[in-house]
């Protein structure tokens, strides 16, 4: 099996300096837009569904940058921005849905487009699994931050013990987490105790958010992969990283 893996395109996935090829499964690990406003989601799921031409599947998960996908902020516009009026992990306890628009527009998308979130999909008999979910940072501005410790674990504790590729938009400790100065890590503690022990088949990971630290690393057991197309001045430079025959 052939996969392509992006991530953080930020809207400018028709500006990227290097052309996809061709394969089984494309991945996209979140923020496909700058803020998730309408124009732009729509604009991305039109260019998934033109490389259709190209890959079998699509599969792509959100990132903190696209507030649309998330219930907890409202469409309420302050100088043209959406604000977040809400944060709480059961968000169907408070009744929140996202907009209408994008529930009809991912209903809507081709069969072979998947959209990921705190869920999983089987294509060619392997197992897939993808959350947007980060650790919490500037909450106020960004989507899907869940708090450090039980909270965010009770989203890892979701994943599949028998997946074989797990998409998340963040990544998980000390894996290509690291920022600009060389020294941060801030990837994900809880969800480096899960991809370590707990999902023994684990074999790729595939990341993005940090674009800093776009790369490969094999640990022995998995691959992981920051595909970030985005340097850290939003330029969309790096190239889609393909792996083949892993899974």
């Amino acid at each position: 099996m052939k996969i392509s893996c992006i991530s953080d395109t930020h809207g400018l996935e028709q500006k990227m300096k290097h052309s996809l090829d061709s394969g089984d499964i494309l991945i996209h690990s979140g923020d496909l837009t700058n803020v998730g406003k309408r124009f732009e989601v729509e604009r991305v799921i039109a260019w998934f569904h033109r490389q259709l031409e190209n890959f079998n599947h699509v599969i792509f998960i959100a990132g903190n940058h696209d507030r649309s996908f998330d219930p907890c902020f409202g469409e309420y516009k302050i100088s043209g921005e959406f604000r977040r009026d809400y944060r709480n992990p059961d968000i169907k306890e408070l009744g929140l849905e996202k907009p209408k628009w994008l529930t009809d527009l991912l209903s809507s998308m081709d069969p072979r487009i998947h959209y990921l979130e705190n869920s999983g999909v089987d294509i060619d008999n392997r197992k897939f699994w993808g959350s947007p979910i980060t650790p919490s940072f500037f909450p106020e501005h960004w989507a899907f931050n869940y708090e450090r410790g039980n909270e965010i674990s009770r989203v890892w504790n979701l994943i599949p013990s028998d997946v074989e590729v797990l998409i998340t938009h963040g990544p998980a400790y000390g894996k290509l987490d690291m920022l600009v100065d060389k020294k941060t890590s801030v990837g994900c503690e809880q969800l480096d105790i899960t991809t370590n022990y707990e999902l023994n088949d684990l074999k790729l990971h595939v990341v993005g958010h940090i674009h800093n630290s776009y790369g490969t690393l094999w640990d022995g057991k998995k691959w992981t992969v920051n595909a970030s197309i985005c340097t850290e001045t939003y330029d969309p430079v790096n190239p889609p990283i393909i792996l083949e025959s892993i899974i």
